[in-house]
């Protein structure tokens, strides 16, 4: 995956993979670790919740945890 612009660390490589590139070997990263990594970008708590429309409270994610390498912290 590549992301750029709007405070990303350019060049960064997170993790690395088997020789095949079938398998993670070091740092694994959910799509929720990116999603909590662009809210965390937005000014937006990634714990935060949205209720429903019955009133329950929906996360933004539930586990997702910023990618500090990301974002140079």
């Amino acid at each position: 995956m590549m992301l750029f612009g709007g405070g990303i660390s350019p060049g960064t490589v997170v993790g690395a993979s088997d020789d095949r590139g079938a398998f993670v070997r070091d740092r694994p990263t959910s799509p929720e670790d990116i999603l909590a990594t662009m809210y965390h970008l937005m000014g937006v708590p990634p714990t935060t919740t949205i209720p429903d429309k019955f009133g329950r409270p929906i996360w933004l994610t539930q586990k997702g945890r910023k990618v500090d390498k990301l974002v140079g912290t």
